[in-house]
């Protein structure tokens, strides 16, 4: 269910009261102080998706009381526009899985983690706020949230040491999926930390700094990686990526995913790098497979921009496991043998 109030309506309350196994609750959206929201939350036992949302309003007190009767039941959470402390100090959320939060308290989020003793999901590239993002590392610098396993993350360049420590006394995470201004070794090296665990990289260029040399040491170092995206390719010979030699175990790969414009490849001496003819998908019949590989949609492709496939096709046989390959968010699917 989803809910958007601007006022009181007495049929929404009605309806939580009526409904206390509700187990999702797509929006909460308040303007005001509403008692009544918290008392018909205390009702309920079974709720375990929740998104609320508060404009401009400082309600420390009402978070709280609205949060603590679903503490115990919530496995995910996203909260929108909590701009006031949020007032959850103490509060255990043992159950809860995922936290997604975006333009929040700072200190207030920091005191959240505290309380999430068994999260695996932490999304937080929608919050752009500086002091926030610090927060919430010096957060998971402290220890909390041991479980994390999957992290989505803007770190931006005086925030990338303090990222990098983060990642250092931390163990055991699987996806890291981060929107980068700049890196350097250490950054680097912090993700090798978990070289034995991680399977899933995306990697977002924010910034003008190269990252190539960045990825090539990451996936060099990573042996487990089945999934890597890199986005903001442009100006970097994407034949480096698809060296095997680069690669600690390239035959873990399953998915690779290539944004950016252009996207340029050496093989068969073709260079796509002034060319667009492949980026932009349109409503048409797909052609013939290309050396087995078959569109999901795509674009009519010239002669230039079948040869340029082709010759990443032939190096993708390389990995034996390579199943999809997106470039420009066309994807590309190997197609088994009959």
């Amino acid at each position: 269910m989803s809910i958007r109030h601007n006022g009181l309506y007495d049929h929404v309350i009605k309806y939580i009261n009526n409904n206390p196994g509700l187990r999702l609750l797509g929006e909460v959206y308040y303007l005001q102080l509403e008692t009544a929201y918290a008392d018909a939350f205390s009702n309920l036992r079974r709720l375990n998706h929740l998104q609320i949302q508060l404009k401009d309003q400082n309600y420390q007190e009402y978070h709280r009381r609205l949060l603590e009767p679903v503490s115990t039941t919530l496995t995910s959470l996203r909260l929108v526009r909590l701009n006031g402390p949020l007032g959850l100090r103490g509060l255990v959320f043992p159950n809860l899985k995922r936290l997604e939060p975006v333009l929040c308290d700072p200190q207030g989020l920091q005191d959240l983690l505290q309380g999430c003793p068994n999260l695996e999901d932490f999304i937080g590239m929608g919050d752009s706020n500086p002091e926030c993002t610090i927060n919430l590392m010096n957060g998971l610098k402290s220890g909390a949230c041991p479980t994390l396993k999957n992290l989505e993350f803007n770190v931006y360049h005086d925030q990338m040491e303090d990222f990098a420590e983060m990642l250092e006394n931390r163990s055991g995470l699987q996806m890291l999926k981060l929107g980068v201004v700049s890196v350097n070794a250490r950054f680097a090296n912090a993700i090798n930390h978990h070289a034995s665990s991680l399977t899933c990289l995306s990697i977002r260029k924010l910034g003008s700094g190269l990252i190539l040399p960045f990825i090539l040491t990451i996936v060099g170092s990573c042996g487990q990686l089945k999934d890597v995206t890199v986005e903001a390719v442009k100006n970097e010979a994407i034949d480096l990526l698809m060296s095997r030699d680069n690669w600690e175990n390239p035959d873990a790969l399953e998915s690779l995913a290539l944004r950016g414009k252009p996207i340029s490849l050496r093989g068969n001496d073709v260079d796509m790098s002034t060319r667009e003819t492949i980026i932009i998908g349109i409503d048409e019949p797909l052609e013939p497979l290309i050396d087995g590989w078959k569109r999901s949609r795509g674009t009519k492709l010239d002669r230039q921009s079948r040869e340029y496939l082709t010759a990443l096709f032939q190096i993708a046989q390389g990995y034996s496991r390579l199943q999809t390959i997106t470039i420009n968010d066309v994807v590309y699917h190997k197609v088994s043998a009959q």
